[in-house]
């Protein structure tokens, strides 16, 4: 984030497999470095400024119960059911916990989820609206997190369903799975396809923990 703060949003001149995770897309660290750049243009010191993106976490993880609880309501959940369902969601560990973190899991997740809903949106209402905003939020999720690439096959089967079911206005859906198409793949790949352009690094690379890293656990693995 820091160097995102120091460099005016640049995009790194080295090999993101270089240095840190730097590999992850730039969207969460964007967000975060003009969170942390208003917070300094009213005095804050920069270790508060840091410390302070957990706000825009907590944020997230409220934002995504929100769109949860839209989801659960497409899906018909009611009474007891949407009830248990949406407070195993309000309890999950999981989004306790990232809420007070400053890494891009979080907005990973509440695109995702977004994703998810306008997907249902589309499915009961194939309109060019619902498309277009399915395609900003599942980009943008992918722009946030590599893993948002996860929501497309689900969306990819309400696609096929939905096409199959429609014998009479198929050129319809063709058209707008082009719209999906023109917005989705730029946003969800330019980083990929920049980084493989630039520094030959491969489409989803991540970075590999080294043994004296903190963080590798392979030294306890029974493989």
């Amino acid at each position: 984030m820091l160097y995102f703060v120091n460099h005016n949003f640049a995009l790194p001149n080295f090999d993101p497999r270089s240095v840190w995770e730097f590999y992850h897309p730039p969207l969460h660290y964007w967000v975060s470095a003009l969170w942390i750049k208003l917070q300094m243009l009213f005095g804050t010191d920069p270790a508060t400024a840091v410390e302070n993106v957990q706000y825009l976490t907590l944020f997230y993880s409220c934002a995504a119960l929100i769109i949860s609880y839209r989801i659960l309501r497409i899906l018909q959940f009611d009474g007891t059911a949407l009830i248990v369902s949406f407070a195993i969601l309000c309890f999950h560990p999981s989004l306790i916990l990232l809420s007070g973190s400053i890494n891009n899991d979080m907005l990973g997740i509440v695109l995702s989820f977004a994703a998810i809903l306008y997907a249902l949106r589309w499915y009961q209402n194939p309109t060019r609206k619902s498309i277009l905003l399915l395609a900003l939020w599942i980009g943008l999720s992918m722009m946030a997190k590599s893993s948002g690439i996860l929501a497309a096959p689900a969306v990819a089967f309400l696609f096929l369903r939905k096409f199959l079911k429609a014998k009479d206005s198929r050129l319809i859906f063709w058209k707008q799975f082009g719209l999906f198409l023109a917005v989705s793949i730029p946003l969800g790949l330019w980083w990929s396809i920049y980084c493989k352009i630039r520094f030959g690094m491969p489409i989803g690379a991540v970075t590999g923990l080294q043994p004296d890293n903190p963080q590798y656990l392979g030294h306890d693995s029974p493989i």
